[in-house]
Formats: structure tokens, sequence, C-alpha cells
């Protein structure tokens, strides 16, 4: 239901980040991996610097096994929120998700 809406308004506005935002999400939760990426990632050319769709492809990036760079996109949303001390209400989400991967790797 989210996936068609988001399609929908894709075909309407391509070109708009804020729904290629949506789409790469909705694409992203349906496991829709590779469509995913190129919407997230095309996004990203029109807002590098939006938080929370850094979060978004990092979350994207740890789905399809490039975690390192996943774990790094989510690690400078944080550090970007914290220095310029930005009201983000996707910081929780962001941090149990670093959580995660550093007890990840304290269990290797």
């Amino acid at each position: 239901e989210a996936l068609a809406a988001a399609e929908i308004a894709a075909k309407s506005l391509p070109q708009d980040p804020n729904v290629l935002h949506t789409l790469g999400v909705a694409q992203l939760k349906t496991g829709a991996l590779e469509e995913s990426r190129k919407s997230l990632a095309g996004a990203l050319e029109r807002m590098p610097g939006e938080p929370s769709l850094l979060l978004d492809y990092g979350k994207l990036l740890i789905a399809i096994g490039e975690s390192a760079s996943g774990y790094e996109h989510i690690r400078s949303v944080l550090n970007a929120v914290r220095v310029l001390d930005l009201d983000f209400d996707r910081l929780e989400e962001a941090e149990v998700i670093m959580s995660n991967a550093a007890d990840a790797v304290g269990a290797a």
C-alpha cells in the first residue's frame, strides 16, 4: 500500500528528493533492495546532508551486506546531530543501530 502510493508519487515527481526518499524506504521495507538503493541514492544526490535520509541509506547498506559503509553513514548522522545540536526525531533509532553494531563486534 505504501509502496504503491510512493510509486505513483515518483511517477508524478521523479526528481523530488523527498518522494525518492519515501519510495526508497518503502522499497527497503518490502525487500526490493536494489530498487531502494537507486531511489535513496537519487535522493542523496539532491539532499546530501539530510540526516533521516543518511540514516535510511545506512540501514539499506547494512541490509545488503555493506555494513562498514552503512555504519559509517549512521555514525556521520550521529556526529552531525551532536556537533550541530540538531533536533533529530530519529536519534534514538540511530543510537540503537550503532549500539547493536558495537555489541556484534564485541561478541565476535
